[in-house]
């Protein structure tokens, strides 16, 4: 029973209210006092899901985020559920969690972000939360762009960028500069991983290198993870160690992918983090 009487009129005006919010963890009271006093103006977009195991503890109680701004998402799955944020196709964080799990995202990307959830066997995802990114003014994106430069449209617009290219430490400002003159065409593939982290020092920025031509890779890493080079049916991982920092320089002979890969002691298996094609 609400404190206070809700009238139908006050019903239409509530913003994306769906069933079984209570059970997803949605305070009632507390909603409705947000949006009967305008601290709250409007809702991410809700998808009960009752069958599935979800509960929120906190989360950005808006429909819009905006770029560059960090936002907190705390969410509790009782049971091993795979739990991913994702922006538009891209997966900040995706894995099997239980309990309670604090997100901390910065929107990269205008466009979508969202919640998904799913039992561990099954590969398709449950949207449960999603949230729309606008794209900034252009006084805002300056602003951005003076804090940061990933967020300038000259990078984000390159073939090959994804938001693993700052993770793995690629200097912003060095790519505007490359891509301003002509140096870029297409950046390498890359992937990151919680468990690897590694970080680029001195590595092509072009995805297609030359065959013939010699090439500096420098790296860091924690010395007990082995690193390799793969390039046709060569691993290499005879690298120069000196601590975390690992290089090696290499002339790739032959036409093929050439790859950088981190190895998991545990699967026994090496991951990729950098892939070129040599031509």
């Amino acid at each position: 029973m609400l404190k206070k009487p809700l009238s139908f009129e006050e019903f239409q005006k509530l913003p994306g209210l769906v069933p079984d919010m209570e059970y997803m963890g949605f305070d009632g009271e507390k909603l409705l006092e947000g949006l009967r006093n305008g601290t709250i103006l409007s809702l991410p977009k809700i998808y009960p899901r009752q069958k599935l195991p979800f509960r929120v503890v906190q989360i950005p109680m808006t429909r819009t985020l905006k770029l560059g701004e960090t936002y907190e998402f705390t969410i509790q799955l009782p049971e091993p559920t795979k739990l991913a944020l994702t922006q538009n196709n891209e997966f900040p964080f995706n894995k099997v969690v239980q309990g309670t799990q604090k997100l901390v995202f910065t929107p990269f990307l205008p466009g979508e972000v969202s919640i998904s959830i799913a039992p561990p066997n099954r590969k398709t995802y449950s949207t449960v939360l999603s949230y729309s990114v606008p794209e900034p003014s252009k006084e805002e994106y300056e602003q951005l762009i003076k804090k940061n430069p990933y967020y300038s449209p000259l990078i984000q617009d390159i073939d090959g960028y994804s938001s693993n290219i700052p993770l793995l430490g690629f200097d912003g400002r060095e790519l505007i500069k490359a891509i301003q003159s002509n140096q870029i065409e297409a950046l390498p593939q890359t992937f990151s991983y919680d468990k690897f982290p590694l970080k680029v020092i001195d590595v092509p920025i072009n995805r297609d290198l030359q065959k013939g031509k010699n090439y500096r890779f420098m790296v860091t890493l924690p010395p007990n993870i082995k690193i390799a080079l793969f390039h046709g049916t060569a691993t290499i991982t005879d690298w120069e160690t000196r601590g975390k920092l690992r290089s090696i320089n290499y002339t790739p002979k032959t036409e093929g992918k050439l790859s950088i890969g981190a190895f998991d002691a545990n699967e026994k298996r090496y991951y990729i983090i950098l892939s070129y094609k040599v031509k």
